[in-house]
């Protein structure tokens, strides 16, 4: 079996693994267990898949009713803080990630997010929203001195990226 039924593993089993775990149990039922219960052939069943007896239980019924459902499909939502942004405020971002280059200053998240939350801008993420929303600008980080993150701009040309981190 697949991932459905490994332990901890959380939510509905895939249409094609509720289709094995019920053909174990009619397998159980047929040929090994012929004199047992059904509830004893369906608590065996789930010890051999790893599912439920509420859960074999249930995937019957479906069979009757007219076939196996598919768990839903998983929908992306949109980010509230990051859809906020408007144009304006996106070049806003951009110039104050860019004022630190002119300052000679290093450009870091920490560094950056106490300026995007003042008002030109009134940022109302944090770190992660601030790193979503500088990728989506066109900026990316590149390690310097060992462990300390530089945002750099994609396009930036290689000469301004040696004289901004200085170990290149």
């Amino acid at each position: 079996m697949a991932d459905a039924t490994q332990a901890g593993r959380i939510g509905r089993p895939y249409s094609g693994e509720t289709a094995i775990a019920l053909r174990v149990v009619d397998f159980l039922r047929s040929k090994v267990y012929t004199t047992m219960t059904e509830t004893d052939i369906e608590a065996a069943a789930s010890r051999a898949t790893r599912i439920s007896t509420r859960s074999l239980a249930r995937f019957k019924k479906e069979i009757k009713e007219g076939g196996l459902r598919s768990p839903s499909k998983k929908r992306n939502r949109s980010s509230p803080v990051l859809d906020s942004l408007d144009s304006s405020q996106e070049a806003c971002v951009r110039r104050i990630v860019l004022a630190f280059y002119d300052r000679g200053e290093i450009p870091t998240l920490k560094n950056i997010l106490p300026k995007v939350k003042e008002v030109p801008v009134n940022f109302k993420g944090s770190h992660t929203s601030l790193y979503k929303l500088l990728k989506r600008l066109g900026f990316c980080h590149k390690k310097v001195n060992g462990c300390r993150k530089l945002i750099v701009k994609e396009n930036m040309s290689q000469g301004n990226r040696e004289r901004i981190c200085g170990d290149d």
